[in-house]
């Protein structure tokens, strides 16, 4: 799966995600970054159990 770039997103769209992201601020994205971090954390370590 590739990434949408800037310019593959329209104009109206990008103006909404431009006036959402007004309400957010990194220390708000946080808790999901240590949830993904734990979760990846978990399934590299059950993939090193599987293989060995």
């Amino acid at each position: 799966m590739t990434a949408l770039r800037r310019e593959d997103v329209p104009p109206e769209m990008q103006a909404w995600i431009d006036e959402q992201m007004k309400h957010f601020t990194p220390a708000d994205l946080e808790p999901a970054v240590r949830l993904m971090r734990q979760y990846a954390r978990k399934s590299r370590a059950q993939n090193r159990e599987a293989a060995a």
